[in-house]
Parts: C-alpha cells; sequence; structure tokens
C-alpha cells in the first residue's frame, strides 16, 4: 500500500484497473505525486510552469514523462 501525500493510501489492488488511466499531474512540482501515481499504476505527465522544478523532477525520476508547460 503506498500513503497519499493527502491522507489516504493508493492500493496496491488497484494496480491492475489502473494500467490503462492516463492521468496529468498540473503544477507537479518535484515530481513526488506523479511517482506515486505512476507507482499505483496509472501512466501520468507532470507538468509544471518553472523549468528549475522540472529539472529536479527530471533527475529524480528520469524515466518519468514530465514536461515545461
Amino acid at each position: 500500500m503506498l500513503k497519499s501525500p493527502f491522507g489516504g493510501f493508493f492500493y496496491n489492488d488497484w494496480k491492475s484497473e489502473l494500467t490503462f488511466i492516463r492521468s496529468s499531474d498540473v503544477g507537479c512540482g518535484n515530481g513526488d505525486l506523479t511517482a506515486q501515481i505512476a507507482a499505483a499504476g496509472a501512466q501520468p505527465t507532470g507538468i509544471d510552469f518553472s523549468e528549475e522544478t522540472i529539472r529536479q523532477a527530471r533527475q529524480k525520476y528520469p524515466d518519468m514523462n514530465i514536461q515545461v508547460a
């Protein structure tokens, strides 16, 4: 079970259902929530307007789809 930063939980039981879900994490900052969404099985895209935070997120999570927009 993964702990959500919002106090809830992402259950591993949901992983098979999330595999085909694409989501956008707008204002993703350092990418931590985007990574949790991916770990739960979805296919997220992290988006932020700050080139610096996107650079940090890409360093932290090089395999994730994280974009400046």
